[in-house]
């Protein structure tokens, strides 16, 4: 497993590329933790495809954190928004994007429970 120093290094300067910026520090470090969790659980669950751990970040975390401009868009205080996850797999969108924005209600549907145990 890639080191927590380079998963993190590698989130950051995918975002920086991106130009996206995130609400806050910490969900980098929450990121990485729901990472870790996916690595651990992958091979007992098949939740994603095998391969680089790096490029996992990249396909499965960062193509997630591509809404986030578009969220930040539209959400507002007046927290009238939802978010529906359909097929969520292993949880892209829908995790990456609660741990983004934790007050944006977030519903996950995943119809394998091998899956659902996971998320």
């Amino acid at each position: 497993m890639i080191s927590k120093e380079q998963t993190l290094s590698h989130l950051r300067k995918g975002l920086a590329q991106l130009d996206i910026e995130l609400p806050s520090p910490a969900i980098c470090e929450q990121l990485y933790q729901y990472f870790a969790e996916l690595l651990k659980w992958s091979p007992k669950v098949n939740l994603v495809a095998k391969g680089p751990e790096l490029e996992l970040l990249e396909t499965h975390f960062i193509d997630s954190l591509t809404l986030v401009p578009i969220l930040k868009k539209y959400l507002h205080d007046d927290n009238s928004h939802n978010l529906l996850d359909i097929g969520s797999g292993a949880g892209f969108p829908g995790l990456v994007l609660k741990i983004t924005f934790p007050d944006l209600p977030v519903t996950l549907v995943e119809p394998r429970q091998k899956r659902t145990v996971f998320l």
